[in-house]
């Protein structure tokens, strides 16, 4: 019997709540940008922030995820 893993993902809105989801146990976090994300209610990060988190992230043993969403068209 193999053994798995669980991974504890979290969204992220913007840098601070990033960093409240790994204070609270996650394995990592999905974000968005400012222009590009279905999230749009949330703050997301912008280019700078990004690079930011790609750092503290692995820094800390977590990971971030960066979902690619793509709105079906009929045409």
């Amino acid at each position: 019997m193999k053994n798995y893993r669980t991974e504890r993902l979290s969204p992220a809105g913007n840098f601070e709540k990033m960093k409240a989801a790994f204070l609270y146990g996650a394995d990592a976090v999905y974000l968005a940008y400012n222009s590009f994300g279905m999230r749009s209610a949330a703050d997301n990060f912008t280019h700078e922030e990004h690079f930011e988190a790609s750092e503290y992230a692995p820094a800390r043993g977590k990971k971030i995820y960066i979902p690619l969403n793509k709105m079906p068209h009929g045409d």
